[in-house]
């Protein structure tokens, strides 16, 4: 009987390295779900059925919305993602972007989307988030009240929240790893197109995009951090600059700032994006800081390889980052 434990053993371990070797996130996801830790709504019945929406509401009015994978189970901590869209947009249009509640995409992970305050009540189209010249809002306070509601009605792993978001959605992400409080709750960010902006520095003369400061109150080291980029973005510059009365920073050295904070070698090193006629992917840390240049013909956008010129989904590269990465 013993012999037979011990062949079991085996096989059973020659198997899981075969599956790792063949699908190396599945490494990551082996050590998150080993590692879980449940919210106080696991055991409590899902106000929606697995597979369907819920919109809701913070006690202060701030609209959000979620959607639940088909395999959510109750008694099962699930990973969950916040998603935010960019400047003037709303959260219809950030579901049609991201495609996150698809199976092509996620299978597994619930999706919250939160929905941006207006600078003008009586407009649509003059949505912000935090951290972007002259937003009007509390974002921060926002994204802790929708995580507190959420762990409340759903089984959520709260060692496995992640957050994503383009353009101005994808700065207040930025912003979210910069915060002592939310840095701690989520477990990786993965900002696209990111508009990181210094609103302190008042004077284009003063923006200097390469050396510029990045201000960040962390409250831990190690942050998993992916950042995805067009070269041929002519709204948020891949190389930084003057914009909206604020100064941006060059992608490569927010990149380079996020290495210094995880106290990693500042020397990245460069590869080819397979795919992809001239993208660039930037490493440090074995990956711990990545961040990708789509290519010089990509522009402002959500990639797709479905939409305009990009060779890549940001999708599929984001999930398969978070799948890495628990607190």
């Amino acid at each position: 009987m013993a012999l037979i434990n011990i062949l079991r053993t085996g096989l059973f371990a020659t198997a899981v390295t075969a599956l790792e070797t063949a699908q190396p996130h599945l490494r990551g996801q082996q050590q998150q779900r080993a590692a879980s830790s449940s919210s106080p709504g696991c055991g409590q019945s899902a106000p929606v059925a697995p597979g369907q929406w819920k919109s809701d509401s913070t006690a202060s009015g701030r609209e959000y919305r979620f959607f639940l994978p088909a395999p959510y189970d109750a008694s099962t901590p699930s990973p969950l993602i916040l998603s935010y869209h960019g400047a003037t947009r709303d959260i219809d249009q950030r579901v049609k972007e991201d495609q996150l509640s698809k199976t092509k995409f996620n299978t597994d992970h619930v999706v919250v989307y939160l929905q941006g305050a207006r600078k003008d009540p009586d407009d649509p189209s003059s949505t912000t988030w935090e951290g972007a010249p002259e937003a009007p809002a509390d974002d921060l306070g926002f994204t802790a009240d929708v995580l507190d509601a959420v762990e409340a009605q759903l089984c959520v792993d709260t060692n496995r929240i992640y957050a994503t978001g383009q353009s101005q959605g994808g700065g207040f992400v930025g912003r979210l790893a910069c915060d002592a409080a939310l840095s701690q709750r989520i477990a990786a960010f993965a900002p696209v197109s990111g508009a990181f902006y210094n609103t302190d520095i008042t004077s284009e003369s003063d923006c200097d995009p390469v050396t510029m400061d990045n201000p960040c109150d962390n409250g831990r080291t190690n942050i998993p951090i992916l950042e995805m980029h067009g070269g041929g973005d002519e709204i948020i510059s891949f190389h930084g600059g003057w914009h909206k009365e604020a100064c941006l920073p060059a992608i490569r050295h927010w990149a380079k700032d996020w290495a210094r904070r995880d106290n990693l070698d500042l020397k990245d090193s460069e590869s080819d994006v397979p795919g992809t006629d001239n993208g660039i992917k930037y490493v440090y840390g074995d990956g711990l800081v990545t961040l990708v240049e789509a290519g010089d013909d990509v522009g402002h956008v959500w990639m797709s390889k479905n939409k305009g010129n990009a060779d890549l989904d940001a999708s599929e590269w984001v999930m398969d980052f978070f799948r890495q990465h628990s607190l």
